[in-house]
């Protein structure tokens, strides 16, 4: 696993969730990249990558975007983009709708407290039939954030639909409701809270430009290491 360095830069990492990780792909060898062979799940072919892996990323939320493809490429792809600033460098961290990280993200997403640093984990697990799936869990202060949608008690989060031919659950209605959620409530806490820092950084840096008093500009720790994570602890 990567890990980041101790400078400022101004790189942009770009990563999905895939492989039992946070992973920064490439088409070319790079250094620091492993090469690895995978089956393209559609065609069957196989394809050489390379690639680096994170198991955490921890640093501040600075946006959530959310991306629809539509027709523009052969397969339509959407889900969010969150811009997280480490200290040293910042990374984008894709959250495919039509992945179960999806799903723990909104989730949990309502109990962020965007003021703090938010632990993002990611790593490999096993479903009850044995079949490796991607694991994605969100922390902040050593503590697992809250689920607030749970298996047993959804609140006003609508059932998966029955489709009657072959009797296969359709999540549209609850994917639907969890982005309204995190367009109305998550991503203006967000917006909220990176203002506010914005706000003091230029106060400690220009305070004759600011009628707020000077103040200590945040100090941002990076922290993507190696890490070996325990057990999977979402709760359905």
């Amino acid at each position: 696993m990567g890990s980041a360095g101790n400078s400022r830069d101004n790189k942009v990492t770009y990563v999905s969730i895939k492989n039992g990780g946070f992973c920064q792909e490439s088409k070319q060898p790079r250094e620091g990249f492993e090469q690895i062979t995978v089956e393209n799940p559609r065609t069957k072919a196989t394809i050489v990558k390379y690639v680096k892996m994170y198991n955490y990323i921890e640093g501040y939320v600075k946006s959530i975007a959310w991306y629809d493809t539509e027709q523009k490429y052969e397969f339509r792809m959407l889900g969010y983009k969150l811009e997280v600033d480490i200290g040293t460098a910042t990374f984008i961290i894709d959250i495919g709708a039509n992945t179960p990280a999806f799903s723990t993200f909104a989730k949990q997403a309502e109990g962020i407290d965007f003021t703090q640093e938010v632990k993002f984990m990611a790593w490999q697990d096993v479903d009850g039939n044995g079949k490796k799936k991607n694991a994605f869990l969100m922390s902040q202060n050593g503590i697992t954030l809250p689920f607030k949608y749970k298996k047993d008690n959804m609140e006003k989060c609508p059932e998966p639909l029955i489709n009657e031919f072959d009797g296969k659950k359709d999540y549209g209605p609850q994917k639907a409701f969890f982005k309204k959620l995190i367009e109305a409530v998550v991503i203006p806490a967000c917006s909220a809270a990176q203002t506010e820092r914005d706000h003091q950084a230029d106060a400690a840096y220009n305070p004759a430009s600011s009628t707020a008093p000077p103040m200590n500009a945040p100090v941002f720790q990076s922290r993507v290491v190696e890490e070996e994570d325990d057990d999977d602890n979402i709760p359905f």
